[in-house]
């Protein structure tokens, strides 16, 4: 993702679009826009607001195009307001989701597979 988030670096929006609009269906291009400093213009899994911070991106998909092309032209002419939005975490209360949260139980299995009698682990 680190070629996405450079390409995206000289922006101020980045349009990132989901190949589908199921719930939960969240990819890496919303955060690769965040990661360049980039707002992005969100369409894609309906329930995107449980699981990011609505202040933080434009879902396309809750407004009409007259309307998110009037905020992206404010946004885009009035750098107080683009620093605001920029400016506001990521995530619901500034805490990683839960769902985000690392899967400690395939941790641990990928690190049993690794260990095996008779193969030393050191480098």
């Amino acid at each position: 993702n680190d070629l996405a988030v450079g390409a995206y670096t000289p922006y101020k929006f980045v349009i990132c679009g989901e190949n589908c609009r199921a719930p939960g269906y969240i990819t890496e291009k919303i955060v690769s826009a965040m990661l360049a400093y980039a707002i992005p213009i969100y369409l894609g899994a309906e329930d995107i607001a449980e699981h990011f911070n609505p202040r933080s991106f434009l879902d396309a998909g809750r407004m009409s195009p007259a309307d998110l092309v009037a905020t992206v032209r404010h946004l885009d002419t009035d750098d107080a307001a683009y620093a605001a939005m920029l400016a506001e975490p990521w995530f619901p209360g500034n805490a990683l989701p839960p769902v985000f949260a690392p899967n400690t139980e395939v941790i641990e299995g990928i690190a049993r597979l690794a260990v095996r009698p008779g193969i030393s682990t050191h480098v």
